[in-house]
């Protein structure tokens, strides 16, 4: 896991905003299924809202509702370690 500089303890405390959750539950609702499922057809709840462009604490970038995916467990899973590479 990467170290918690400044930086990063800031990025994750923006999880923790009413704006983070209303935004959230937006993209939760307008999309329920996960979109890379959608893509072959498979239909699975989406469970989680995924940044498609890494913020790195970018409140802008962050909040840009049009960069947001919404994910079922085991793709944002894979979307992080593919991150992380």
């Amino acid at each position: 896991m990467a170290e918690l500089t400044p930086e990063r303890v800031f990025a994750r405390r923006l999880y923790q905003t009413s704006e983070w959750r209303r935004i959230r539950r937006k993209k939760i609702t307008h999309q329920s299924l996960c979109e890379i499922c959608l893509e072959t057809e498979t239909v699975e709840p989406a469970t989680v809202v995924h940044h498609r462009v890494r913020h790195n604490g970018n409140r802008m970038v962050f909040f840009d509702y049009d960069q947001l995916i919404s994910l079922c467990r085991q793709h944002h899973e894979e979307a992080r370690l593919a991150k992380s590479l």
